[in-house]
């Protein structure tokens, strides 16, 4: 990386933007895969070693504390990102901004440790609040380093750090399971997390802030103000629900439930890490129309292909998944399990509008529609608690499919490039593949009922897999994807510098 600090923000050439989008994509992808499939294995062994209720102790921690530990980045590093041109002293008084957020949300967080206690009636919760407390600071020391990384689209040096931080806690974690820490190992391993993160994004990212002085942020701080208010109220939305089942369910069904909504949220990340790659490119193609809605496509189908026909395999093979992944104790999250598992046929579609938002310049609307969405989400908490863990799960589902997914639709498709047909249509092959595997199932059941839980899981799984690619291949929309992906791997192909002539899914 340049040691002249300015050179760090100047716009990348247009002619290696896609390239290098792509390659980031393709790398992003195998990052994720790598680290999901740490993540599961810490789990395995995590969830055998520990009680749900040492899951449940952390979790009233986290879901309370977690809304101030997002804070700390105030959306400062999506508007590092996006802006087109910003200065060395722009970033640099940015970056010592968010150090005085974490430090602030710090000394927050450990004054509710007490407070925290006394509500949920568990003592042993203030040291772990002071503990996990010391997290937001960790975390705001490298929030403008690893903004500098993705604006360079230097995903190498970021999947390196997240690859590294990720083992590196979650290897802590299981020791200390294994050894009998108890709670205290999943502490452990988020400060671990946290700390190695920070760590290495100084190291790699050789950027150094400047002593704090005079810079125009205004604009800065209200476009991260927007980001930042929709991701508290997103936040609350996501957690808010494990207070109340926390609080009137107790811990151990509190457990059960986070870790049905784990599982669950298992795809969905897919879609949030592949926004490191598609926002800066749908950015510069804002003022493409036609090329802005092929890079969506491009993009979203794929996408959506791989995570929504995963909706039937949760519903129909609950029993199957939760014992071979978690053991026999967690049989309770089943139910919970199924009816988050319903929401799959439509979530991955409704987190790709947070690209279109912000790409669009849209962080205003995205605010406002984050109030009105959090509001319709608490009120489907409440009306579902009557029925506990279960209950909670279920109302929230149908008030997704019923009531946001339509609303939210259609705000976002009234202005910019992509309508609501736009993003119906990315969705409608992913819907196809799903319909042919859900019909599919009782036959898996017939076929496998004599098999032990994961193997039967396993065998379903692959002949899913099956399912989707002999559609794929079947229908025009299927080889249309194929050819898209033939465009994608041409232009990994393709030297620096090249003329962008092809159009990527035209």
């Amino acid at each position: 990386m340049s040691r002249d600090p300015e050179a760090l923000f100047q716009p990348i050439a247009s002619a290696d933007v896609a390239r290098r989008a792509v390659r980031g994509g393709v790398l992003l992808a195998a990052a994720q895969i790598a680290r999901s499939l740490i993540e599961a294995a810490a789990l395995l062994v995590l969830a055998r070693a520990l009680l749900p209720a040492d899951f449940g102790l952390v979790d009233m921690v986290v879901s309370v504390t977690g809304v101030i530990d997002l804070l700390k980045d105030f959306g400062l590093s999506t508007a590092t990102i996006q802006k087109q041109k910003i200065e060395h002293a722009q970033v640099s008084l940015l970056f010592w901004i968010n150090c005085a957020i974490g430090l602030a949300l710090t000394l927050v967080t450990a004054l509710l440790a007490p407070v925290l206690a006394f509500m949920y009636a568990r003592p042993e919760l203030l040291s772990i609040t002071l503990a996990l407390s010391l997290s937001t600071l960790l975390g705001s020391v490298s929030v403008q380093h690893q903004a500098i990384l993705r604006r360079n689209l230097r995903f190498e040096s970021l999947a390196i750090v997240d690859l590294t931080s990720s083992l590196t806690a979650n290897a802590l974690g299981v020791w200390a399971a294994l050894h009998g820490y108890g709670a205290w190992s999943l502490v452990m391993r988020q400060l671990a997390r946290f700390g190695v993160q920070a760590v290495l994004s100084l190291l790699v990212c050789r950027w150094r802030p400047s002593a704090p002085r005079k810079a125009n942020v205004r604009e800065l701080l209200r476009f991260g103000s927007h980001v930042s208010g929709f991701q508290v109220i997103n936040y609350i939305e996501r957690n808010f629900d494990n207070v109340l089942v926390g609080r009137f369910a107790g811990a151990e069904q509190l457990g059960f439930y986070t870790k049905a909504y784990s599982l669950m949220r298992v795809p969905l990340d897919q879609v949030n890490a592949l926004a490191s790659v598609v926002i800066p490119t749908l950015s510069r193609l804002s003022g493409e129309p036609e090329r802005y809605r092929s890079a969506y496509r491009t993009a979203a189908r794929p996408l959506l292909l791989v995570t929504v026909p995963i909706a039937p395999l949760g519903i129909y093979g609950a029993e199957w998944i939760i014992p071979a992944l978690l053991g026999d104790r967690w049989m309770g999250a089943v139910p919970i399990f199924q009816c988050l598992a319903v929401g799959l046929a439509i979530k991955p579609l409704l987190n790709t509008t947070g690209w279109l938002w912000v790409t669009q310049g849209r962080t205003e609307e995205l605010w406002r529609w984050g109030k009105l969405a959090g509001i319709i989400a608490v009120l489907s908490f409440i009306a579902g608690l009557p029925w506990g863990a279960v209950g909670v799960a279920a109302a929230y589902t149908a008030t997704d499919l019923l009531v946001r997914a339509p609303l939210l639709l259609r705000w976002i498709g009234r202005h910019g490039p992509i309508g609501t047909r736009h993003m119906l249509a990315a969705l409608a092959p992913a819907w196809t593949c799903a319909g042919v595997i859900a019909l599919a199932y009782p036959c898996f059941a017939i076929l496998l009922k004599t098999l032990p839980p994961g193997a039967r899981f396993a065998t379903c799984a692959s002949l899913s897999v099956v399912l989707s690619l002999s559609v794929v291949m079947a229908t025009p929309w299927g080889r249309s994807t194929l050819r898209d992906c033939a465009a994608v791997y041409r232009l990994l192909r393709r030297k620096p510098g090249a003329s962008l002539e092809t159009n990527i899914s035209g």
